[in-house]
């Protein structure tokens, strides 16, 4: 639509300036004689409307671009759906087949501190905390050799949910002596 009043607007400014410059070659058109005040209001009047339906049937660039932003945010917030219930299945997969080799199963803690530089230096006691990332306070503490239930595990903070006697809370998973190493993401809420 926006192209047929482009024609329109081009066809009107022409035959504005014919009728500017020697208005009897548009003689043709009308009642009578063309004088250069009829082919001014004709044409300009004719250009005025056509040029307004332009602007308003042409859909600007920044709409254009907002639509297709729009169409490519539906289809990548679907991918990301995808992807998030694909990951899902996959981690309810992982989490009921790699639980089952340390899930609830029994292991001891040591305070031997192994690190570069602290080798066999006994700390004490561990600390477990409410969560792997609120230290704020203490649940409990372990001594050497105590023996906890494993019962969830955070690989990216390398943080282990233990259980001991009524006592649920996290140490960090290198005092825990035993831990198989392809341990995958799991926990009990």
């Amino acid at each position: 639509m926006e192209d047929l009043f482009l024609l329109i607007l081009l066809i009107s400014l022409v035959g504005l300036f014919i009728g500017y410059k020697k208005p009897s070659t548009l003689s043709f058109i009308g009642n009578g004689e063309m004088t250069r005040k009829k082919a001014l209001t004709l044409f300009g009047s004719i250009a005025l409307v056509s040029f307004v339906l332009f602007g308003i049937t042409t859909d600007s660039k920044e709409s254009k671009i907002e639509e297709v932003v729009k169409t490519e945010d539906v289809s990548n917030q679907e991918n990301i759906e995808k992807k998030d219930n694909v990951n899902k299945s996959e981690k309810s997969t992982e989490k009921e087949t790699d639980k089952s080799t340390w899930y609830e199963k029994t292991y001891k803690i040591t305070t031997i501190d192994k690190q570069e530089g602290m080798e066999d230096y006994d700390v004490g006691s561990i600390n477990v905390w409410p969560s792997f990332d609120d230290r704020s306070s203490v649940v409990s503490q372990l001594k050497n050799n105590d023996e906890i239930s494993l019962i969830g595990y955070d690989s990216e903070h390398d943080y282990c949910k233990i259980k001991k006697s009524d006592k649920i809370g996290w140490v960090a998973c290198p005092w825990i002596v035993g831990l198989s190493s392809d341990m995958s993401n799991y926990w009990d809420n």
